[in-house]
């Protein structure tokens, strides 16, 4: 490289040069606050996974990012009462209707992934509860099995049963888990 009429050395550069041209082939967009948000969600999971915290405490901070992501009201189930749903939700909608939703959660290591029997004691908890939506919350990994249980829950009843993994539930406590208000 010549600059000036001098001559430079670049050649520690070619790396990180190749990277950031596949970066740019690929469509990729590599930014500061991107790469620290990939890092807090690596983070958070290998955080869940640790043993750190046990069901009670999976419990609280899942109602911790239901509160932050706008719920009015969010209910731990007591372990006795436990009819299929672990937590009741209550969102606005439009301010004024009321929407239920029912949450599962599984504090799990990413194997083995959440069953069609997770999903089955979750549509217990939604009809028991006359809750609107379910959620199974877990911080592990979700079957196919799962997927396609819920799917059917929906064909047959209309009433979604959306399933967050540990990745995404990772992702939704570094935007929404510290805060309630």
């Amino acid at each position: 490289m010549k600059t000036q009429g001098t001559c430079a050395d670049a050649t520690h550069l070619l790396d990180e040069i190749r990277e950031r041209l596949e970066l740019a082939r690929s469509g990729e967009v590599r930014t500061f606050e991107a790469d620290l948000q990939k890092r807090l969600i690596a983070q958070v999971l290998s955080e869940l996974h640790s043993g750190r915290m046990d069901s009670f405490g999976f419990e609280r901070l899942i109602r911790t990012v239901l509160l932050g992501l706008g719920a009015r009201e969010v209910r731990i189930v007591s372990r006795h009462q436990d009819k299929g749903a672990d937590l009741l939700a209550t969102f606005p909608v439009a301010g004024v209707f009321p929407v239920v939703v029912a949450i599962q959660a599984k504090h799990w290591q990413p194997e083995p992934p959440v069953s069609p029997e997770v999903v089955e004691q979750l549509v217990r908890g939604i009809e028991a509860e006359q809750a609107n939506f379910g959620m199974v919350i877990t911080s592990g990994s979700i079957s196919e099995e799962s997927k396609d249980a819920a799917e059917r829950y929906f064909e047959e009843k209309g009433a979604r049963i959306e399933l967050v993994d540990g990745e995404q539930f990772a992702k939704l406590v570094v935007e929404y888990g510290l805060r309630t208000s």
